[in-house]
């Protein structure tokens, strides 16, 4: 299943920390919420166990808002929470 990002999603994954591999992951293999108009928000945790942005943080979780437009899934935007 090919994963498209848009800009505005990849400026966001890099101002949050979220990698490439990361979210495609998250779309493959995360908790899918379906949403009306072909839209899903996509859930997953990652271990991290090292810091971001100077603070040690032990997971690192994804959510993913994506719409699906035959045959791709297309990332509108990522959201990065931490958890210590």
């Amino acid at each position: 299943m090919p994963i498209l990002i848009s800009k505005h999603a990849l400026k966001r994954m890099g101002e949050r920390g979220a990698t490439q591999e990361e979210v495609e992951e998250t779309i493959e293999l995360g908790y899918q919420q379906t949403k009306p108009n072909n839209h899903s928000v996509f859930h997953q945790g990652f271990d991290y166990c090292r810091e971001w942005v100077g603070v040690y943080y032990r997971m690192k979780h994804l959510t993913v808002h994506a719409v699906y437009e035959s045959p791709d899934w297309i990332v509108k935007t990522v959201i990065v929470k931490w958890s210590e």
